[in-house]
Order: structure tokens, then C-alpha cells, then sequence
């Protein structure tokens, strides 16, 4: 079952329980609906990033975290945030790490600014 359209009061609460409900299938539906494309978008996106050992990437509204693992690999730290605990969930599910969960309208107040730096 879908959740309703939002309102303007509870557009987040609207996201958040869209990308719960959705979370499991995402990246299937993701290679579905992209016919596999966005798989070569992403590693095109990182390859542009040019990310060495060492950098840092926050990786807001990370989802599944496809392009924090492309970013791991590079060796960079990668800090993922989402509105989605369910998806950051599949995401550790898939890369077996602890992303930095944050919920909530202002997701990068709760990033801590030694982060961002």
C-alpha cells in the first residue's frame, strides 16, 4: 500500500515512509526501471569525483549506498546520510558497514562539523 500524497506539514514524513516501504526492492527496481544504466551513471559520477585514499565524501540522501561503496573503494570516508533508516538498513545490509543515520528535515544539522571539514 502506498502512503497518501503529502500536504505541505508532512512532506517529510511522506518521503520517509515512501522510502521505507520501497527500500527492499530499491535497487532492483532501480536496474529495472534504468535498464542496468545507472549502474554506469554512478561509476561515472565517482570516476568524475576523482576521489583519492584519504578524501572525505558525505554522501547525503545516500540511499542503498551505491556511490559510498564506489567511494570506499577509492579509499576516501565516506559519512552516508538518509531520511530512510530502512534504507540506510539495506545499505548495511549490502556492505556490511555502519553508515551515520540521520532523520529528520534538517539531515546535515545532525552531521557533526568535524565532518564537513
Amino acid at each position: 500500500m502506498m502512503p497518501e500524497a503529502p500536504s505541505s506539514g508532512n512532506s517529510v514524513r511522506h518521503a520517509q515512509a515512501l522510502f521505507a516501504s520501497i527500500a527492499r526492492r530499491y535497487d532492483l527496481a532501480n536496474t529495472v526501471l534504468s535498464a542496468g544504466l545507472h549502474r554506469t551513471w554512478k561509476r561515472q559520477a565517482a570516476a568524475r569525483a576523482a576521489l583519492r585514499r584519504g578524501d572525505r565524501v558525505l554522501d547525503a540522501g545516500a540511499g542503498t549506498e551505491d556511490l559510498a561503496r564506489l567511494a570506499l573503494q577509492a579509499g576516501a570516508t565516506v559519512t552516508a546520510v538518509d531520511i530512510s533508516l530502512e534504507m540506510l538498513a539495506a545499505a548495511q545490509a549490502k556492505l556490511g558497514r555502519t553508515a551515520l543515520r540521520c532523520v529528520g528535515q534538517h539531515l546535515l544539522a545532525a552531521v557533526p562539523q568535524r565532518v564537513l571539514r
